[in-house]
């Protein structure tokens, strides 16, 4: 009946945690679009995922795919260290180096690691962050943190 055993994963994966985050978000002020609360965004951001989640679940009913292979271990610690990094550096080092740092990380966990994609990539990842949180959102992040100064 499962046709692609890895599409029908990953759906539920994200059918899971639109759930987990959902619920969470639900037990926050969710307010009105005109005038959101705390819980607003998170819950959106949840639907979207659910309703993902369960395209990725049909599609994974309805045609033939791969089976999930062995783990990536180095995959994951990377993966991992690359969020932890972001969660470390954000305010000592600022927006821009963190997302540099682990974006970097990132494109180490790769099977097929190409320097001057990941240093281009990390750039223009940097470029619209700061762009689209610093500039446009007007979040109380520094570009450069601290250290810089």
């Amino acid at each position: 009946m499962i046709r692609s055993p890895k599409n029908f994963i990953v759906g539920l994966v994200f059918v899971s945690l639109a759930l987990l985050f959902g619920i969470s978000a639900s037990r926050l002020a969710l307010g009105t679009p005109g005038q959101m609360g705390p819980g607003y965004f998170p819950l959106m951001l949840s639907i979207t995922l659910g309703v993902l989640g369960v395209a990725v679940l049909i599609i994974g009913l309805r045609k033939p795919g791969e089976r999930p292979g062995g783990t990536n271990i180095r995959g994951t610690v990377l993966v991992t260290a690359a969020v932890v990094v972001f969660a470390l550096a954000v305010r000592p080092l600022g927006l821009v180096p963190a997302v540099i740092a682990s974006s970097m990380l990132f494109s180490l966990a790769g099977r097929q690691f190409r320097p001057v994609s990941a240093i281009v990539a990390s750039l223009v990842l940097a470029a619209g962050s700061w762009a689209v949180f610093i500039v446009g959102l007007r979040m109380p992040w520094t570009a450069f943190g601290t250290l810089f100064l």
